[in-house]
């Protein structure tokens, strides 16, 4: 790797530093001596030795993305689930809260009797849902 860059590139570097372009001569030097201490069988490119298209790394993206929203899913899924199953040993008391409230019939009260009765609600459209 003793390879030297010439003079007149070390000054044209030295140049583009004293006007404040020090974060790219940065990448693109670190990017220049990863390509050339990267032996072709440790390529990231393969075995035919062509690199990455642009409709390649576009494809890889959107599949990126498709799993990330996935796995968002399926977490808000598990936590929905988790929630609910530990409102379902409480639905007798949610539910006397809610007529509780309902009775009232003040403004706070309602607000209340939103929160208690939307538990309420979706705890007896179908909660526990098959083979839970």
């Amino acid at each position: 790797m003793g390879s030297r860059l010439p003079e007149q590139e070390v000054r044209a570097i030295v140049a583009r530093l004293i006007h404040g372009e020090g974060l790219r001569i940065q990448t693109e030097l670190q990017s220049r001596y990863h390509r050339s201490a990267v032996s072709p069988e440790k390529s990231r490119s393969g075995a035919s030795g062509r690199g990455r298209t642009a409709a390649d790394l576009a494809a890889m993206a959107e599949q990126t993305a498709r799993d990330g929203e996935r796995k968002e899913s399926e977490e808000r899924e598990r936590k929905r689930h988790a929630h609910l199953a530990g409102l379902a040993p409480r639905f007798s008391e949610l539910w006397a809260t809610v007529s509780a409230l309902a009775e009232e019939q003040k403004s706070a009260s309602y607000d209340k009797l939103h929160t208690a009765g939307g538990y309420a609600r979706r705890l007896r459209s179908g909660w526990p849902p098959p083979g839970f």
